[in-house]
């Protein structure tokens, strides 16, 4: 059975806190967090003891919203009556609430505020809990554990892994699902979880960058950024890099070879919905996913991917699309 982790958290601290549970259980971790913030009456506190009970760690994310919360306290509480192990992750400086204060100033906490990426982050928790689970059952003092510091990370000889497509992988802390991978099956692109509806350009004009490349979604990216008025401009490129300093709006023929290959989507379908993120449309909805690439005839045009038509087309540029942001790592 895979080992439980309990989450004690603020919900002001949930975009974080998500990112890190979606890792979490993507590496095959049982994650218990409390999603409603409706946290009253004896059924949910018998609920909140039994799950502590069950959990082979409390990863306690630290914060100024959290330190302040009466229900925190009373989770480490638990934990420490339990002897269940706690981690601390700080989110920021904050001190701790006194409430427990006396209870974690002893234990060492991994500072998420001074790792490079959210992968180096990761690999330092998943050390940190390997340490703990693999010493639970042995040691009488879970606490004496010491956790990874950053720089104890570069000790560490190999946290890459294989990948296959269809699976969840982050670059510089965003989540993304791999689309494509190269013969290392280490490296390759992601396409976002996560997808919005916007045009490619906000005026109806005849404005072009000279951004046609249709291969190369980072090659046109890097072109149109050079108009210093793009992100005011070109709303579907700037949600994209809005993900990160990696991510980009495809070109045509990299959306292309996705969204044409029903395995590939059937495998991409299946992993977002694990996660309860927007599926990729299917050949009934009339979806048209927006590419960067500029069609270079008609200036006020730009290649986008018809899902019905199974095809690459274009259209004016200031048409709503759908639009998803790919990287690569």
């Amino acid at each position: 059975m895979a080992h439980q982790i309990f989450i004690s958290y603020s919900r002001k601290d949930k975009i974080i806190v998500d990112n890190i549970v979606c890792r979490l259980e993507a590496e095959g971790y049982s994650v218990w967090i409390d999603r409603t913030g409706i946290k009253s009456g004896d059924a949910f506190k018998k609920e909140l003891v039994y799950a502590i009970e069950n959990s082979s760690a409390l990863l306690y994310f630290s914060s100024k919203d959290s330190n302040a919360s009466t229900w925190t306290a009373k989770e480490i509480g638990v934990a420490v009556y339990e002897n269940i192990p706690i981690i601390p992750i700080r989110l920021d400086d904050a001190k701790y609430n006194p409430e427990v204060k006396f209870d974690l100033i002893n234990i060492d906490f991994i500072d998420y505020t001074t790792f490079i990426n959210f992968d180096e982050f990761f690999a330092c928790l998943n050390l940190a809990l390997s340490k703990y689970l693999s010493q639970q059952n042995s040691i009488e003092h879970c606490h004496d554990v010491a956790f990874p510091t950053r720089e104890a990370h570069n000790d560490i000889s190999d946290i890459s892994h294989d990948l296959e497509i269809g699976v969840l992988h982050y670059v510089n802390g965003t989540l993304g699902i791999v689309v494509e991978l190269d013969d290392s099956k280490r490296h390759g692109k992601l396409m976002s979880i996560v997808q919005t509806e916007l045009p490619f350009l906000t005026i109806s004009t005849s404005f072009s960058n000279s951004a046609n490349d249709m291969n190369d979604g980072i090659k046109n990216c890097n072109i149109i950024k050079s108009n210093p008025e793009w992100r005011k401009l070109l709303p579907a490129l700037s949600w994209c890099s809005d993900l990160g300093k990696d991510w980009y709006l495809p070109a045509i023929n990299e959306l292309s070879q996705i969204l044409s290959n029903s395995n590939i989507k059937d495998l991409l379908n299946n992993s977002l919905s694990h996660i309860s993120s927007p599926l990729l449309a299917d050949v009934n909805s009339g979806a048209k996913y927006c590419s960067s690439t500029e069609y270079n005839i008609i200036p006020n045009w730009v290649w986008y991917y018809s899902v019905r038509r199974q095809a690459a087309y274009y259209g004016t540029k200031d048409d709503v699309y759908y639009v998803r942001a790919m990287a690569k790592f």
